[in-house]
């Protein structure tokens, strides 16, 4: 009983209201809506294919050309590029240049190892008289040791640096 006077209600009400312009058209809503969402569905589709479709383009236009299969002669003189003349003569006076400078460098290298294994080389000589005693023999031995000592220090010192700079262990 409560539930038909509701009803009943709600309808008085209903008919007193007068209908809005196009509210009994609310299925037309409906399909428009739905055909505009799926128009921009659509465009939007559309872009994305083109952009797409515009970055692969340029992304192939970019890619090195295969060589071509077909063997084209040239028979023009426009397209022949013919190749630089070479001048023997100076080829050659160039190359005796370089060969000169070779051996230049290589006299060089050698004087200044030369050089080098002459201030390493150098002896000292110690005579001692055979009536000598033995402080004088203690004395000339600890002279030839230190000498020797001083000597191969220098020597180390020389392979040391040879190694450093020139990759090699001559001294």
């Amino acid at each position: 009983m409560h539930g038909d006077r509701l009803e009943k209600l709600l309808r008085d009400v209903d008919a007193a209201q007068p209908l809005r312009a196009g509210a009994g058209d609310l299925a037309a809503q409906l399909r428009r809506r739905a055909r505009r969402r799926v128009q921009a569905r659509r465009a939007a589709a559309a872009a994305g294919l083109l952009v797409a479709f515009g970055g692969g383009w340029i992304w192939y236009a970019s890619l090195p050309s295969a060589p071509s299969k077909v063997i084209v002669l040239a028979t023009s003189p426009t397209t022949a590029i013919a190749p630089a003349p070479v001048d023997i003569a100076q080829l050659r006076r160039e190359l005796a240049r370089l060969n000169a400078d070779a051996e230049l460098h290589e006299q060089t290298a050698l004087r200044i190892l030369a050089r080098e294994r002459a201030t390493t080389t150098t002896t000292t000589t110690v005579v001692v008289a055979p009536d000598a005693n033995d402080d004088e023999l203690e004395a000339a031995r600890a002279l030839l040791k230190a000498r020797l000592d001083a000597v191969t220090a220098r020597a180390e010192e020389l392979v040391g640096r040879g190694t450093a700079g020139s990759g090699s262990n001559a001294v």
